[in-house]
């Protein structure tokens, strides 16, 4: 004890001071490994989320339940010529954004598309604006194939037949649901007020027109 230092003061303890910072060193050593490997894990280990692997993630089976429900709601699904049908504000807000789809007919079907040139003229144009040939123009997967459907026969949904003529189509045209052809949903929707009673005529001599 030095002379200077009172009986109660006690003695400094150097060995346990370097001991504690010892440990506290060590202390921040495991802390900065620790964080780094965490970042190591969430950089390199875990898949980076991207614009291509945004929901990707496996839907829960409730959710999908629920989703194949809603197709199947529709009508039907065509799975041979990968069509389905779907409510028309849907179909015409996919065409509106992915332009009209390029589709293959089931085996048997017809592939003809309707021209939308030559001798149709005006009504060839409004067929193409109006969005008809996205439907049909599929082949008869979406809707009826019309060539060459004037003056024919046509089988309704309901047992009964009619004849393709001028008032069928127009009631086609004005009222698609009153009148659904058999095998096929209702899901055209009515140009009541959209088009003239000249654009009318000019579609009908425009579908005459189809061989």
């Amino acid at each position: 004890m030095n002379a200077d230092q009172s009986p109660n003061q006690p003695e400094s303890l150097p060995g346990n001071t370097r001991r504690s910072t010892i440990w506290i060193v060590i202390g921040v050593f495991v802390l900065v490994l620790l964080a780094l490997v965490i970042y190591l894990v969430i950089h390199f280990l875990m898949p980076a989320q991207t614009p291509e692997n945004y929901g990707t993630a496996p839907i829960p089976q409730p959710a999908r339940q629920t989703q194949l429900a809603l197709v199947s709601s529709y009508g039907w699904v065509n799975k041979p010529s990968q069509v389905a049908r779907i409510p028309v504000d849907r179909a015409m807000q996919l065409i509106a954004t992915n332009g009209f789809p390029t589709l293959q007919a089931a085996p048997g079907q017809a592939t003809a598309v309707p021209s939308t040139g030559g001798a149709g003229g005006p009504g060839a144009a409004l067929f193409q604006s109006e969005g008809c040939i996205g439907c049909h123009g599929s082949g008869g997967t979406i809707a009826p194939i019309l060539n060459g459907i004037y003056g024919k026969p046509v089988q309704l949904d309901g047992g009964q037949t009619v004849i393709a003529n001028d008032a069928y189509i127009r009631e086609s045209i004005l009222q698609p649901q009153a009148q659904i052809v058999k095998g096929y949903g209702p899901i055209m929707p009515s140009f009541q007020g959209k088009l003239t009673d000249a654009q009318i005529q000019q579609l009908i001599d425009y579908i005459k027109s189809l061989k």
